[in-house]
């Protein structure tokens, strides 16, 4: 985490989402999280009139990889200092702002939550 926070490690893989998606330019409806397909899902056929055609929920939500996505997200994540996560959330800030990530200490973490308080956030300083 070192090597990205200090920019040593420049990956796109390590790079704010929000950036990728182009979230300014593109008027999405919906941001989703493959973790939670399924609801996303129901929410999309409500709209759309399309409640009759059956889509695949996400490996989580089948119970697959549920437990062990939320216990190796605590795992990973408990065990960094406060410093290190307010870099963090200071690096990602506009990937939780503008898509709802949870912070660690959020009950729904690692997960979506749109209705959480972004406070935090919007009073960090941009990189």
């Amino acid at each position: 985490l070192d090597l990205i926070l200090s920019g040593t490690i420049r990956n796109l893989h390590f790079g704010s989402q929000w950036t990728k998606m182009r979230i300014c330019d593109w008027p999405y409806d919906l941001l989703g999280q493959t973790e939670t397909t399924t609801q996303q899902i129901k929410m999309v056929q409500a709209n759309t009139a399309t409640e009759e055609f059956e889509f695949p929920g996400s490996r989580s939500e089948q119970g697959q990889d549920s437990i062990a996505t939320v216990q190796l997200a605590h795992k990973f994540y408990d065990g960094i200092s406060a410093e290190v996560m307010d870099k963090l959330y200071t690096k990602y800030k506009w990937d939780f702002i503008l898509m709802g990530y949870s912070k660690l200490d959020n009950p729904k973490f690692p997960y979506v939550d749109m209705e959480q308080d972004f406070s935090y956030f919007t009073e960090l300083e941009d990189l």
